[in-house]
C-alpha cells in the first residue's frame, strides 16, 4: 500500500497525497479531542472510537 502511494506521488499527484493525509490527520485529532473532554460522560465509548478509527464513518 505504501508502495502504491509513493507511486501517485512521483506521477504528479503529491497535492491529492497531501490532501488526504490532512484530513486523516484531522479526523484522528477531532476523535482525540472527543476522548479527552472534562465531562466524562460525554465522552465516546472505546467501540465507537474503534469503529471510526476502522471506517470513514465521522464521529457525531
Amino acid at each position: 500500500m505504501l508502495a502504491r502511494e509513493r507511486d501517485k506521488t512521483n506521477d504528479g499527484s503529491l497535492f491529492n497525497y497531501r490532501i488526504r493525509f490532512g484530513r486523516g490527520v484531522t479526523r484522528c485529532i477531532h476523535i482525540a479531542l472527543l476522548c479527552i473532554q472534562e465531562d466524562h460522560k460525554s465522552r465516546p465509548h472505546m467501540s465507537s472510537v474503534v469503529d471510526w478509527l476502522n471506517t470513514r464513518s465521522n464521529p457525531n
